[in-house]
């Protein structure tokens, strides 16, 4: 469907704002099976102070965006620098259409996360870090959504750019996303899963830098309530990266980690039937081995949860080790025998 851009623009020119917000009312309504021949007037449009004019421009450019031949016209530097700049808008609701709009325009785009680049990621993370501080559920709820879905189709397929994001304090971002909406996980599963996305492309590119005890806590938490399998992958996968962390892992017992862990296992271990499933289940089973091994060797722990009631100072020979139980016995009573059993069975699975 074609649509006269040149009356648009004519309308705007000669500040008729009436005509300007019909037209723009007429273009959402039919964006479906609308076919942009330029970009030329959203450009000029995105300049202007009229909040509804620019309300509604917005909506428009997100909805246009859906088909692929809009999106390729709205890839351009005047465009994007434009809505990454009104992404920092006080209005809420024209943030959420500019989201809207940067996140449609960059679904499976290389081009458009060229032009977003280094700078635009870094601002686009300070602009979510300041949303996110002021959310208040009630009034927008899907606003986060929005955003993080955006912040989704920027950062995949791209490593440069997910190493810029985690420059800029994205894990700091999603801990405080996470305290805020954790209380309204049932409504938010499509937030959630965006958010464990975008905070695994950032684990990929941690050296020698691990997410905090809080945060860890917290995809715990996610994993207890979640009765959503791929959210609960998504956590499994993370903690597994971040258990190659003693203390983190010390943190993972004590939270029961293991236990809940094996929990699934048991709920879900008969419904394997398929690569998927059964790689999920080697991530659980791994999950609880490394764990449990922290820094000791798994002898050792085996023979303390045997001896440990009796705080027993334990010799092994072979190792030429003493293990003075009292020392850890507050540490492995987060162990159960059940769990250490598994752990001995699947020490023996082959690769």
């Amino acid at each position: 469907m074609d649509i006269n851009l040149q009356e648009l623009k004519d309308y705007y020119i000669n500040n008729d704002i009436t005509s300007v917000k019909r037209s723009l009312e007429k273009i959402l309504s039919d964006a479906s099976s609308i076919e942009l021949n330029d970009s030329d007037v959203f450009e000029i449009f995105l300049k202007s102070n009229d909040y509804e004019v620019l309300s509604l421009l917005l909506q428009c450019t997100a909805e246009l965006s859906k088909q692929e031949g809009n999106r390729k016209l709205f890839t351009s530097k005047t465009v994007i620098t434009a809505l990454i700049k009104l992404s920092a808008n006080e209005n809420l609701y024209l943030v959420y259409h500019c989201f809207r709009s940067l996140g449609n325009i960059s679904y499976d785009n290389d081009d458009a996360r060229m032009i977003i680049g280094t700078e635009g990621v870094q601002s686009l993370i300070s602009t979510v870090n300041n949303i996110t501080s002021i959310w208040i559920y009630n009034d927008n709820p899907k606003l986060l959504s929005i955003v993080c879905g955006c912040l989704f189709n920027i950062l995949t397929s791209n490593d440069t750019l997910q190493k810029v994001a985690l420059n800029a304090g994205i894990t700091n971002t999603i801990q405080l996303m996470l305290c805020k909406i954790l209380e309204y996980f049932q409504d938010q599963e499509d937030c959630i899963t965006y958010i464990l996305q975008l905070l695994s492309y950032a684990c990929d590119h941690m050296i020698d830098q691990w997410l905090s005890e809080e945060l860890c806590s917290m995809l715990v938490t996610i994993v207890q309530i979640s009765e959503n399998a791929e959210i609960s992958v998504l956590c499994l996968e993370i903690l597994r990266q971040q258990s190659d962390n003693d203390n983190l892992k010390l943190l993972l017992a004590k939270l029961g980690t293991c236990e809940l862990v094996y929990g699934l296992v048991e709920k879900y271990g008969n419904q394997v039937d398929d690569e998927d499933s059964r790689a999920a289940l080697k991530l659980a089973c791994d999950l609880i081995v490394l764990i449990l091994t922290g820094g000791m060797n798994f002898i050792i722990i085996h023979v303390l949860v045997s001896k440990i009631n009796n705080q027993q100072t334990i010799k092994l020979k072979h190792r030429n080790v003493n293990v003075d139980c009292k020392k850890y016995k507050a540490d492995f009573t987060y162990c159960s025998q059940q769990i250490l059993i598994l752990c001995t069975l699947f020490f023996n699975l082959e690769e």
